[in-house]
């Protein structure tokens, strides 16, 4: 149960950092491949909404070396710490992806409960809509500074939310969060609401929305498009594209 979400993080492969013992080493092919940029994947049981469209931010801040520090930052090049070991790493890389530094997260700043799935999925590094999922996906390519976000399940009439949303095409955080937090009356959702408090929940919703994607548009360079990430999953995303 929960809000399931999955989010893929193309990154420097960790290997080039060439830190790792020989024996961590070839296990970290097994997990990160052999190329020069790979896919970190996560699983989050409760993100959807403003919540995914956040971690967004989060993850460019990370990934920005000119605002990170390089020396503890698993995302940086210049990673080094007293332990080496691959153990190491990955621990220090899942603790900077489950802190939310954010104070536009809609649960406040803490520490969220992801999962690293490169350790127990092999579809990771080519894949990305074979996880436990019901509210989407975020791609996020930290090499170009570009994002998407996408439902990867055929859309049923009964529903709503992100099944609102074109099945396995890449949207933007703000079209992701107008499924969850619609702006007009004609989207909004709740019967049970008088008119005067759809018309509130409508401006609060457009307010907060903007907010999130003025910031994510600050720090991004726009939305992946489907011929980019083709790219990035060539095994795997053949479709046709424009």
């Amino acid at each position: 149960m929960g809000q399931r979400h999955q989010f893929f993080l193309r990154v420097k492969n960790p290997l080039k950092l060439n830190i790792f013992s020989r024996d961590d080493n070839k296990r970290a092919k097994e997990i990160f491949g052999k190329n020069k940029y790979t896919i970190l994947g996560f699983h989050h049981q409760w993100l959807y909404g403003r919540s995914a469209a956040v971690n967004i931010i989060n993850m460019l801040n990370y990934t920005d070396k000119d605002i990170m520090s390089e020396y503890h930052n698993p995302f940086g090049e210049q990673f080094h710490a007293y332990d080496t070991s691959l153990d190491y790493y990955i621990k220090k890389l899942v603790a900077m992806v489950s802190l939310q530094t954010s104070p536009l997260h809609p649960r406040g700043i803490g520490y969220e409960n992801v999962c690293f799935l490169n350790l127990e999925e092999d579809w990771v590094l080519t894949e990305f809509d074979s996880g436990d999922n019901n509210d989407g996906i975020t791609i996020i390519d930290t090499i170009t500074r570009k994002y998407c976000m996408m439902n990867i399940y055929e859309q049923d009439l009964d529903e709503w939310k992100i099944y609102t949303l074109p099945e396995m095409k890449p949207v933007s955080a703000m079209d992701y969060m107008k499924a969850y937090y619609p702006e007009t009356v004609e989207t909004f959702r709740d019967d049970d609401l008088s008119e005067e408090k759809i018309l509130e929940c409508i401006e609060e919703n457009i307010k907060d929305n903007l907010e999130i994607d003025t910031e994510i548009k600050r720090i991004s360079r726009g939305v992946l498009t489907e011929k980019q990430i083709s790219k990035i999953f060539p095994k795997y995303y053949k479709k046709s594209v424009v």
